[in-house]
């Protein structure tokens, strides 16, 4: 029980700053993004997340579309993946700031919990639902519920990067998994030239 109220604590710490960034328009954007990913580092015994982010500052709509997409990626990761590790790394371009979130996978299969390779082509068929909620903005409800969410979460991703004017591209890469994310600078820099 003390665990468990631990992990409860913890858990209502990161709704309140998660509610609490959503009004504050000077985020950090180094401790925000340090929060999502060490949110996850040890989250299950072995599971390791290493960070990478060249990145002092940004808006704080990317600092907020960045921590969400980090967070579900994570999240994916841990639920659908047999993989110890996942990189986060973020870079900082003249044009655009880039995020990239990856695993080594293999899945994990749907039909008894283990872990193989072989459940990827499942993950792939989640994408084209994300793809479609995003494109239509309606599910191929043929799917299990499972993969609905995880093509929801994907859709999500898509739609937030997409707000910001960039790309989000989420698939197979490897024996893993990445997300790969690009925000262009230029709407910010105009911006902040009035």
């Amino acid at each position: 029980f003390a665990t468990l109220g631990a992990t409860l604590d913890d858990a209502m710490t990161m709704v309140r700053r998660s509610v609490h960034d959503l009004e504050d328009d000077g985020t950090d954007f180094a401790a925000q993004i340090d929060d999502a990913v060490t949110s996850f580092d040890g989250i299950s015994p072995g599971f390791a997340v290493t960070l990478a982010n060249d990145i002092a500052k940004a808006p704080a709509p990317v600092s907020r579309c960045f921590t969400t997409v980090i967070r579900e990626a994570l999240s994916n990761v841990v639920h659908h993946s047999a993989a110890h590790e996942a990189n986060v790394t973020l870079r900082d371009f003249p044009a655009f700031w880039q995020l990239v979130i990856q695993d080594p996978g293999p899945a994990v299969s749907e039909s008894d919990g283990s872990r193989t390779a072989a459940a990827r082509p499942r993950a792939m068929r989640a994408t084209r639902v994300g793809s479609r909620l995003a494109a239509d903005g309606v599910a191929d409800m043929r799917g299990s519920a499972d993969e609905l969410m995880r093509g929801m979460g994907l859709a999500d991703i898509e739609s937030r990067v997409r707000a910001l004017g960039g790309t989000a591209v989420c698939g197979p890469y490897e024996d893993g998994w990445r997300v790969f994310v690009s925000v262009p600078k230029k709407r910010w820099t105009m911006e902040s030239r009035d």
